[in-house]
């Protein structure tokens, strides 16, 4: 996609906007990603509207999925599989737990490791095995003052490597106590130190928040 941008439009701000787009989105480059998957993104961009803010948190909706039902807080070491068919998973001491449906949220290498290579065509193992996996960093913010005054993100073209932050009590207060707003920052993993990475990312935030007053939560 980026080379594309580049033959097409050949435009600075073009290619930063899109590399901020992708590294919030999708922790990706927009050379990582093919203009085949890219221009159906933005289609659906304009179709539905930006990303939204889950009312409760994400736990609210991990809690809701699970509402009634059994909780088991163990590792998990094996999907079972017969005869093509999800039966159920085994935990680390042996234990079964029958169900026709699992959903998993370790990433598809870790998922197929879980179900065993043997259930998956070679073809598929071998695309997995060329996947390059997405990775990034979030840094949850707390402050008095409103810093967004919106409920959409908002692209950071020019830090190094903070791309985009949101205000999510703007569309959610309860996600923060009375008088806070909680604000998030996103940004691509790209490389292995990632203690460098997380330094790069708090750098940004004082360029971008210069003089307002703010909490680094985690």
């Amino acid at each position: 996609t980026g080379e594309y941008l580049n033959d097409k439009l050949n435009n600075n701000t073009v290619n930063k906007v899109v590399k901020a787009f992708c590294g919030f989105g999708m922790s990706i480059d927009p050379d990582d990603i093919p203009t085949r998957s890219f221009f159906p993104a933005v289609r659906s961009l304009y179709k539905y509207g930006g990303p939204g803010t889950i009312v409760g948190g994400c736990s609210a909706l991990t809690n809701s999925l699970a509402k009634g039902k059994n909780i088991i807080k163990k590792k998990i070491k094996e999907i079972a599989i017969e005869n093509n068919e999800v039966k159920g998973i085994i935990d680390s001491e042996g234990d079964f737990y029958e169900d026709s449906i699992v959903i998993s949220d370790i990433g598809i290498k870790g998922t197929v490791k879980l179900a065993g290579k043997k259930h998956f065509p070679s073809d598929y193992l071998k695309k997995i095995d060329n996947l390059k996996e997405a990775e990034g960093i979030k840094i949850n913010i707390a402050t008095k003052e409103s810093i967004i005054d919106h409920n959409g993100i908002l692209i950071t073209c020019d830090a190094e490597r903070v791309e985009g932050l949101n205000q999510v009590t703007n569309v959610d207060p309860s996600l923060a106590p009375k008088g806070y707003h909680l604000i998030m920052t996103h940004q691509t993993l790209r490389s292995n130190n990632i203690k460098k990475e997380i330094n790069l990312g708090l750098e940004d935030i004082e360029k971008i928040f210069e003089d307002k007053n703010y909490e680094i939560l985690l």
